[in-house]
């Protein structure tokens, strides 16, 4: 790594000028995954997420974080195009990482997916989408997806 640009390195601003001008597309005509964060306080859980973002074709997991503070340090490291993000965790909530995480990358997307039914707190602070850790799993990757592709994103259980 050469070095950075206002604290990214030179590797994510790449990225990001590559989907944003390039479309998925990599070197030889190979598509790109988009990348997502994983951000929840159980072990359990993040793992599970994980194996569900990972069978997606479309998708891959670039990094994980317990908990909110973690979350905004990886964003800045890593880029992703999207994070999901638990609500309730230690040291720093959803809600207040979510507000930075935007700060920091505006171009992620924030999927929340968290027990608690609040889609309206989560429209006000600009998330993509919400989704209950009761649907359905492939609700979830089907949400990320969607919100990658197309923008915020509304439906069952998703808003």
């Amino acid at each position: 790594m050469y070095g950075t640009v206002h604290g990214y390195s030179n590797e994510c601003i790449l990225q990001v000028i590559q989907r944003k001008y390039g479309g998925l597309w990599g070197p030889a005509g190979r598509i790109m995954k988009w990348r997502v964060l994983v951000v929840d306080d159980h072990p359990a859980t993040r793992m599970g997420v994980c194996t569900l973002v990972a069978s997606s074709a479309l998708l891959e997991v670039c990094g994980e974080a317990s908990d909110g503070l973690e979350a905004i340090e990886k964003v800045a490291d890593l880029c992703p195009d999207a994070v999901v993000l638990d609500l309730t965790m230690p040291i720093m909530s959803g809600f207040e990482a979510a507000l930075k995480i935007k700060r920091i990358l505006p171009s992620a997307k924030i999927v929340f997916f968290t027990m608690h039914d609040v889609p309206a707190s989560v429209r006000i602070i600009g998330a993509d989408a919400f989704v209950v850790k009761t649907s359905a799993p492939e609700t979830l990757v089907a949400a990320l997806e969607r919100v990658l592709q197309h923008g915020r994103i509304t439906g069952s259980g998703i808003v």
